[in-house]
């Protein structure tokens, strides 16, 4: 039954009382619906208003204890659920202290409340009738609700103070069970925070440990890594192993990794090691042409970088001078994303040329397989840029967690990005990027990525699923042919 502001028609009381009862009773559910208290209040006073018919409704609070006391409308709503604006300064604040002082309620309906009429505050708001009871909870007054109607002074009736008084203490109990649950959610929150914080410094603490051992047993420069190579984890020792052997050859050397894994790096490194005091010749093979290869006719160290980005005329200059019965006078090293035989066999590369390049082979693994490095390679690149990255174990968690698509590029980038914050890093000042799934690669990565998964299908459909035959054919050792198998989701 809803009645307006403006409503003649006053119906039965004992249905009145019937429907107060029952949205009394639809507070307790909706504790369910509504478990936020913020959202709960409105919904209170909207059922007060449209119950009472009056034309606008107060929820006055009683926040504090002593002399830190604080009384105020939470909210201000109009017939209809619209929000008054001014809020509190509309309520006649002498009635409502009347209420909660005595702890009654009042209806200006009845002969003992009329005076409430004079009140200076009501004329000068123009208020007609007021009906108000205080909300109680354990024998304690916790606050108000307030009602009145500027147009009609009969709007209420003395049975519709009984029922908001009933009606307003089990708004107090509901509006505490709410409050109540929304501290017990924050709480929950605050401690599931807590525990994600120590499981993940757990996690790094763990990370660190083995890092040690791994340290401990590493027969590297420094325990750290090998040169301008850093790393601890066994991916990277196993490639500081492979550097250093082939460091001791005058063969040409094929490093192989993805785009940012760091082949220039480990050219250079191989570099140092095998022959410091000469000169070192670096060459993009996509920008150069045939004269530039005299370089390997000098005592130097030439390096090729992305041979299957070479044209047709720089393979075949390469190969002749492969193929000459003087040796090379420089030390060659070539870069490539994919294995050599891979490129032959989609045409990117010379079949012969290949097998005269293939001498020896290093792979570089990619950042994503050497989790263990993440927390080295921090300190190492921030340093290197000026000062030393600090973060708190859950960053430091997320970053190790991390696919890194663009490998040490990528990590580099992030490192320069996050020093200008000059603060120490939290979860929260990582890039929603981290947090989420690896964005697709870039149309040049992924044209090399189909084209390397492809060269891995029709190897395996040639050896009619024999592994080891294929990985023979496509020239990489089987394990690395597992990789690319689980990279590309063919296992």
């Amino acid at each position: 039954m809803r009645r307006g502001p403006l409503a003649n028609d006053r119906g039965v009381s004992q249905d009145r009382q019937l429907e107060w009862f029952r949205r009394a009773q639809e507070l307790s559910r909706a504790l369910v619906e509504v478990p936020d208290p913020q959202q709960l209040v409105p919904r209170i006073l909207d059922s007060a208003i449209e119950l009472s018919g009056a034309e606008r409704g107060f929820l006055v609070r009683i926040r504090g204890e002593g002399e830190e006391v604080d009384v105020s409308v939470e909210v201000a709503r109009g017939f209809g659920g619209a929000d008054l604006a001014g809020g509190g300064e509309a309520v006649s604040r002498s009635v409502v202290e009347e209420v909660l002082r005595r702890g009654e309620g009042v209806v200006t309906t009845r002969e003992r409340d009329q005076d409430l009429l004079s009140n200076t505050t009501v004329l000068n708001r123009r208020v007609l009738a007021i009906l108000a009871a205080p909300m109680r909870l354990r024998g304690e007054t916790v606050g108000a609700i307030y009602l009145d109607n500027r147009f009609r002074p009969d709007a209420f009736e003395e049975s519709d103070l009984e029922a908001l008084c009933l009606f307003a203490d089990q708004a107090a109990l509901a509006l505490e069970a709410a409050e109540l649950r929304a501290e017990q959610a924050r709480a929950n929150e605050q401690l599931a925070q807590a525990r994600d914080e120590l499981l993940a410094r757990d996690a790094v603490e763990g990370r660190r440990r083995r890092l040690k051992a791994i340290q401990r047993s590493a027969r590297v420069e420094g325990e750290q890594g090998l040169g301008r190579l850093k790393g601890v984890s066994e991916p990277a020792l196993r490639l500081f192993a492979a550097v250093e052997r082939a460091a001791r050859s005058r063969d040409p050397v094929v490093v192989v990794g993805e785009t940012g894994s760091g082949k220039s790096l480990v050219a250079g490194e191989l570099h140092r090691l095998a022959s410091p005091a000469e000169g070192a010749v670096r060459l993009l093979c996509a920008q150069i042409g045939p004269a530039d290869l005299s370089s390997l006719d000098q005592r130097c160290t030439v390096a090729l970088e992305e041979i299957g980005d070479a044209s047709a005329e720089v393979q075949a200059a390469l190969l002749a001078r492969l193929s000459a019965p003087e040796p090379l006078a420089a030390r060659l090293i070539v870069t490539s994303r994919v294995p050599l035989p891979a490129l032959a066999q989609v045409g990117k590369l010379r079949e012969d040329l290949a097998y005269r390049l293939d001498v020896l082979r290093i792979e570089v693994p990619p950042l994503r397989e050497r989790a263990d490095d993440v927390p080295l390679l921090l300190d190492h690149l921030s340093q290197a840029a000026g000062r030393r990255l600090e973060l708190t174990p859950a960053a430091l968690q997320v970053l190790a967690d991390y696919a890194w698509p663009g490998n040490l590029h990528e990590l580099d980038a992030l490192v320069r990005r996050l020093l200008t914050l000059d603060k120490k890093i939290t979860r929260s000042d990582l890039p929603e990027s981290l947090l989420e799934p690896a964005a697709p690669a870039a149309a040049g990565a992924t044209t090399m990525a189909a084209m390397e998964r492809q060269m891995v299908m029709d190897a395996l459909a040639a050896c009619g699923g024999n592994k080891a035959q294929a990985a023979r054919r496509l020239g990489i050792q089987r394990s690395t042919l597992y990789r690319l198998l689980d990279r590309h989701g063919l296992r």
